[in-house]
């Protein structure tokens, strides 16, 4: 059966600590591949792992935004639901008296 060929069309330099490098060329003469192959698959398999982490990060998130916005929008519609810009702005002041209001603006 014969190994798939990896397409190493571009290049990177890497900067190691010593001891890494030493233990890259020592695994790398123990099962007899090269030390640049080794580093390569080594950073493909972090690529590939980190990237499906991000994707199901953002999925769950997603996911969640559309859970939250299921359950609390009802309520939230129905509280906001035809209030005046000055009413809903009174929904956010804790206290009523004009000099602990926020300034408010509306674009």
């Amino acid at each position: 059966m014969a190994k798939p060929k990896l397409d190493r069309s571009s290049q990177i330099t890497v900067r190691l600590d010593p001891k890494i490098i030493a233990g890259l060329h020592e695994l790398a003469e123990r099962i007899g591949i090269a030390p640049s192959t080794i580093a390569g698959l080594a950073i493909g398999e972090y690529v590939a792992k980190n990237q499906a982490v991000f994707q199901n990060q953002a999925a769950m998130m997603d996911s969640m935004g559309k859970e939250m916005a299921r359950v609390i929008g009802g309520p939230l519609g129905a509280i906001f639901e035809g209030k005046t810009a000055d009413e809903l702005k009174s929904l956010f002041v804790d206290d009523e008296s004009p000099e602990k209001q926020k300034d408010w603006t509306y674009d």
